[in-house]
């Protein structure tokens, strides 16, 4: 019984290496959630205790009382008011003093109709990508300062995730470069619509349902089968599976349409609306296949689904990661 209260002591310890250097500086007052996931806030201030429910990132609390040597917090959440304020315990160890996030809106501008800008873990280029995210996605500054001419990453936030895109593909929310966020509809063949949750996991926190041909702003494509989309002014996460036009997380295939005046359609049939007729044999990015026979494709600026039979080349999607930053 010793033996099996250190092990799990020891793995304890493991899990959390730096969590005290993360909040021996706390103070009671206004503090974020800086964690890079939602954190759940609990009725006790044990592990085994019943989430009441889970704070995103970015979220403000009241810090009422701090204990050093157990690393709970007793808090208040900011999202409601008294008498229906919900307080509870939280680890310290992701929170910060003060209101951490800056106000600094800035948008997504990629140099290609191709790129979607990497959202990744660390501020290198080989680590690893959270979301891949298309031009005109709204991000907020997670640093102090934006410097438009500096090199590197800039730690930002999108929607409740945390991580750095490089600065180069950054410019203020008020530039005059045009959105390219791809918009498609809830498409779950057997079911009724999808769920829209809170970060990128059947275990996300379940934020609204919407029923099949409800409309979806795409903002960018995660990992592991999930796309970050906007619904109703609501912004979250949803399965591709469930999105008509099967985004992929790889890179867009470049193709080329033919030169027989193919039209680029609102639907993936022939009862869609015709966006535009294509000549001149312009160049397609091909983001997802459909078993019909049909492309969601990109296409000078417009997004929209073309017959596979009108672009020239195989559809096999390059497999290396793909995404500027």
């Amino acid at each position: 019984m010793r033996k099996m209260l250190l092990i799990t002591l020891l793995l304890s310890l493991a899990a959390f290496p730096a969590l005290a250097d993360a909040y021996t500086d706390l103070e009671p007052g206004i503090v974020s959630v800086v964690a890079p996931q939602p954190i759940p806030l609990r009725a006790e201030p044990i592990y085994s205790a019943e989430p009441i429910t889970y704070i995103a990132t970015g979220m403000r609390l009241t810090l009422l009382d701090v204990s050093q040597e157990t690393g709970w917090g007793y808090v208040r959440m900011h999202n409601t008011s008294e008498p229906y304020a919900q307080y509870g315990h939280i680890r310290l160890g992701g929170l910060r003093n003060g209101d951490y996030l800056s106000n600094d809106m800035l948008r997504v501008i990629n140099t290609s109709p191709g790129d979607r800008l990497n959202l990744r873990e660390k501020p290198t280029a080989d680590s690893p990508s959270l979301g891949k995210y298309f031009t005109g996605t709204l991000v907020v500054n997670y640093d102090s300062v934006y410097h438009p001419q500096g090199e590197g990453y800039l730690r930002v936030k999108v929607g409740n995730q945390i991580g750095y895109m490089a600065k180069e593909y950054l410019a203020p929310s008020d530039s005059s470069s045009d959105s390219m966020l791809p918009t498609t509809t809830i498409s779950n063949v057997g079911g009724t619509g999808g769920n829209l949750r809170g970060y990128p996991s059947l275990d996300g926190q379940l934020l609204d349902f919407y029923p099949n041909g409800t409309k979806v702003t795409i903002l960018g494509v995660a990992h592991d089968g999930w796309c970050h989309v906007m619904v109703g002014g609501k912004t979250g996460f949803m399965r591709t599976e469930l999105l008509q036009g099967q985004i992929s997380f790889e890179a867009p295939t470049p193709m080329i349409a033919m030169d027989n005046n193919p039209g680029l359609f609102s639907l993936p049939n022939d009862a869609g609306q015709i966006i535009s007729w294509v000549g001149g044999a312009p160049t397609a990015y091909v983001y997802g296949k459909l078993a019909n026979g049909w492309a969601y494709v990109c296409l000078e600026g417009q997004w929209g689904y073309m017959r596979l039979d009108s672009l020239t080349t195989d559809l096999n999607y390059v497999t290396t990661e793909s995404g500027a930053g």
